[in-house]
């Protein structure tokens, strides 16, 4: 026998008002369309004024509800809320005095897992298997094949063979890390030897009247052009205005340009001539004649003989 479908209604208590519906020949569906007419007719407004409510029930047990049930909603923190709240301050950073002390020079030890321990020490078995079927493999093969024929000799050992060998295994001393580089700190960038001049349009009036001349000359080959001031004294032709300023007019230079050092080429130094030993004979030869020299004493004093 199939569960009776109903439509009651409940007072503010809980308790059953009066049946409004009990006869549902097509079904569950038929009940679901006739509730909802009846909750947002007469019926369902009259119970909600007096504080009650309509329910669907198949077999005694409400199925559908017109009852508000009222859920905690969880209040979200406010933008304005969370602004009046005091920020958290930054991690501070590790330096080198949190930073943990160093041990006492003994190296940390760990233990070496079994089945490293198991192909170090079957290693030179496999090798010789392996070398013995294909004595001419080449030899990154060959380590390929030994790694793999030490590893098929471990997927053969049982549980209780493979935890001898873990038991077995012994304490390796570990590397230590390398420690990081500190950084350095940047060097402080050399200043710009440009706009040394404090007042070019007043330095080109200046120089104008003075007689300097501008030299301009193409490079062959490209666009370039090549720049020379020459002076009306006379003497090398300098290559910017700058250079001009320092030879002529050190009043239009700026500070920077002032304390700036000037590159000089170093002088070449002149190469001396050995000079002649005692009771040496110094002959040259000049056309037909020969001159001969000979020095006595540490002075290096002499006479010279010419013979035609």
């Amino acid at each position: 026998m199939a569960d009776k479908i109903e439509i009651v209604r409940l007072d503010a208590e809980g308790n059953v008002k009066e049946t409004l519906h009990d006869d549902f020949p097509a079904g569950w569906s038929a009940a679901r369309t006739e509730f909802g007419k009846l909750r947002h007719g007469e019926h369902g407004t009259a119970a909600a004024a007096e504080g009650g409510c309509l329910e669907l029930r198949v077999g005694g047990v409400s199925k559908m509800s017109t009852k508000v049930v009222e859920k905690e909603r969880k209040k979200r923190p406010s933008t304005k809320d969370a602004a009046d709240k005091p920020k958290k301050k930054p991690a501070a950073k590790k330096t080198k005095e949190d930073a943990p002390a160093e041990d006492d020079g003994e190296p940390k030890m760990k233990k070496q897992s079994g089945y490293m321990y198991h192909n170090a020490q079957n290693r030179e078995a496999a090798k010789a298997e392996i070398e013995a079927e294909n004595p001419d493999m080449p030899a990154k093969e060959k380590n390929q094949a030994i790694m793999k024929k030490l590893a098929d000799m471990w997927g053969k050992l049982d549980d209780a063979a493979k935890q001898k060998w873990k038991d077995d295994a012994p304490m390796l001393p570990v590397k230590p890390k390398k420690a990081k580089k500190e950084k350095k700190e940047p060097s402080e960038k050399r200043q710009s030897t440009g706009g040394k001049v404090t007042d070019k349009r007043a330095l080109e009036e200046r120089m104008a009247a003075d007689g300097w001349t501008k030299e301009e000359k193409k490079r062959e080959g490209s666009d370039h052009v090549d720049k020379y001031w020459i002076d009306p004294k006379g003497g090398k032709k300098c290559r910017s205005i700058v250079e001009v300023a320092r030879k002529a007019y050190p009043e239009f230079l700026s500070e920077a340009a002032k304390a700036a050092p000037t590159k000089k080429k170093p002088a070449a130094q002149k190469k001396k001539k050995p000079e002649p030993q005692a009771g040496a004979l110094a002959a040259s030869h000049v056309g037909a004649f020969t001159s001969i020299r000979i020095v006595s004493g540490s002075g290096g004093r002499g006479w010279s003989l010419f013979r035609f």
